[in-house]
This record gives C-alpha cells, sequence and structure tokens, in this order.
C-alpha cells in the first residue's frame, strides 16, 4: 500500500501540470481526504496496537476506531465537508426511517 503513495503523488502532479492547476488549488482538493486518512491511520491503528489479536472483535473495533477517525479528522480539519457529511448522513437516515427506497 505504501507503494502505491509515491504513484498517486506522481499521478496528481502531472495531471496538474497538465490541467494548470496551480498547487495551492491541489492541496485544497486533497486537504480532506488527508484529513481523514490520518485520523484513521491513528485511531485503527491505536486500536491495533492496543488489541493486537486477530479476532473478529478486534477487528471489528478497528473498523469503528478507523471510522471514528476519519469523522475527526473531517471534523478538525474539514469543517465544511464535516457539515456535508453529516446533512448526507441525516437525510439517509431521515429516507430510511420513513421507509422510503434509497435512490
Amino acid at each position: 500500500v505504501l507503494a502505491l503513495v509515491p504513484f498517486a503523488c506522481g499521478a496528481v502532479w502531472l495531471a496538474r501540470r497538465r490541467l494548470g492547476i496551480g498547487p495551492a488549488a491541489v492541496l485544497r482538493a486533497i486537504g480532506p481526504g488527508l484529513a481523514a486518512a490520518v485520523g484513521v491511520v491513528v485511531c485503527a491503528g491505536a486500536s491495533r496496537l492496543a488489541w493486537p489479536a486477530l479476532t473478529a472483535p478486534a477487528l471489528t473495533c478497528g473498523i469503528l476506531a478507523g471510522v471514528a477517525g476519519a469523522l475527526v479528522g473531517l471534523r478538525l480539519a474539514a469543517p465544511t465537508v464535516w457539515t456535508q457529511v453529516r446533512t448526507l448522513a441525516s437525510r439517509l437516515w431521515q429516507r430510511r426511517r420513513l421507509g422510503a427506497a434509497p435512490a
């Protein structure tokens, strides 16, 4: 997985140059994803260190910790995206409660 990071960075850099997009715009665009990824790494990594067993409960705990970390990362570093995620989740929850078919 770590071998893909340099490849992805190179692809973004080449696409940025080809499309004429400035580095600041690229950083603004990938910022929320980086914030979420850092949150996942920190929280799921801490869960893995605290509970290193290879069991279903440990995996479930790691997954939930990773989701929580992503949400905290978005809340702290990308509040606009956090608001969009909350709005979308709220709409989906209301739709599910009302029994409507998902769109």
